[in-house]
């Protein structure tokens, strides 16, 4: 008993087309899955993998930190206040200067949310014949992704805590697998 060739040519087209699909299309579903995935992490304010794992706490938003309000306006101290002690007549330094590059708004923003938002909004896809990546443009994105140690503004080195935004994700797998079946399942219907 022989096969049918017009079951065997269906078959070859129907397997064909899942290969270019796989090849061309695929990437760039991925890619954008995979941003869209990555960008919504700093909404969460922490890593979606297998459940959300939240970022540990900036010091801008810590009372007890020197670093509480820190928004960098580039502002510099060129005059102090002065007051005169009632008594004695003597000048000091007044302790209620004003806290310079302080933002309220500051204390209250997302972790690793700029005004800009240009951390996250500098996640792009490259999509290849059968691949995707994902990057940055901001030098300053691998070390806010996987920690590490930075100088801040001559004050000395600090240590980054990892705040992982990028990376591998069960959920955005899940997400993948479910396009794929889907695609897989219209072309074999």
């Amino acid at each position: 008993m022989g096969t049918n060739p017009d079951i065997e040519q269906i078959i070859r087209h129907k397997l064909e087309e899942v290969s270019a699909w796989a090849k061309n299309d695929l990437p760039r579903i991925v890619g954008k899955e995979a941003v869209d995935h990555f960008r919504d992490n700093f909404n969460k304010e922490g890593f979606v993998d297998g459940g959300l794992h939240k970022w540990p706490e900036v010091k801008r938003r810590d009372e007890s930190s020197s670093w509480y309000g820190f928004d960098y306006k580039g502002e510099k101290r060129t005059s102090y206040a002065f007051k005169r002690d009632k008594k004695t007549g003597k000048s000091f330094k007044d302790r209620k200067q004003k806290k310079l590059n302080f933002s309220k708004t500051a204390t209250q923003r997302k972790i690793l949310n700029g005004p800009s938002h240009e951390l996250q909004n500098s996640l792009r896809y490259i999509a290849n014949t059968g691949q995707v990546t994902i990057t940055s443009d901001k030098p300053y994105a691998a070390i806010q992704n996987d920690g590490g140690t930075v100088r801040v503004f001559g004050k000395g080195s600090a240590q980054l805590p990892a705040r992982p935004f990028v990376g591998d994700s069960k959920e955005l797998s899940d997400k993948i697998d479910q396009i794929i079946d889907n695609k897989l399942n219209q072309i074999f219907k």
